[in-house]
């Protein structure tokens, strides 16, 4: 994972123009529901785009029949605004590559319609995508910014103990709701 993440890094730093004017740290909230941290630092390229270098995790059981759901991210994003403002807010859309490393256990001892099997996974995956949302800027500095990514992945290593017929690949989705500050 070092290596991944250190080539995020220099991908991330290496994309940036010495010109550039403004930075930015933001943290998604709904990560609180996720039990971990989620921060996102982030330069503008030019006027109208900005690259972000995110990182989240968290443990918890989203839905009832889950005794455990663990994840550790990191993506990069660059984002252009897309020339439709509405409601104080401005629009952008641009493509991500993202890492996950995920865990999944759960004990399935009475199979239902929507489960019928218990899992032990880990699992480390690469995905690519879209990520579109709007930004409104709440005074000169602080801004919330509510995002959505959505690609496919496929995972590059996983090990699933009960399951080892399962699909490698995955549908990648997020939901943001990021509060931050822009300063130069």
């Amino acid at each position: 994972m070092n290596r991944k993440l250190l080539l995020l890094l220099i991908i991330f730093f290496g994309c940036f123009n010495l010109n550039a004017q403004e930075y930015s740290v933001r943290t998604n909230v709904l990560n609180l529901f996720a039990k971990g941290p989620s921060v996102a630092i982030g330069k503008q390229i030019f006027t109208n785009s900005e690259t972000l270098l995110t990182f989240s995790a968290g443990k918890f059981s989203p839905f009832f029949y889950l005794d455990k759901y663990s994840f550790i991210t990191a993506h990069l994003e660059n984002r252009w605004e897309a020339g439709i403002s509405h409601f104080l807010g401005e629009t952008y859309v641009g493509p991500y590559v993202r890492y996950i490393h995920r865990e999944i256990y759960f004990d399935q001892q009475n199979p239902t319609w929507y489960n019928a099997k218990s899992r032990d996974f880990r699992g480390d995956g690469i995905s690519l995508g879209v990520s579109t949302g709007t930004q409104w800027e709440i005074a000169d500095t602080w801004f919330i910014d509510l995002n959505t990514m959505l690609g496919y992945g496929k995972y590059v290593k996983q090990v699933d103990y009960l399951n080892p017929e399962k699909s490698h690949g995955f549908l990648d989705l997020r939901l943001a709701l990021q509060f931050g500050l822009r300063f130069k």
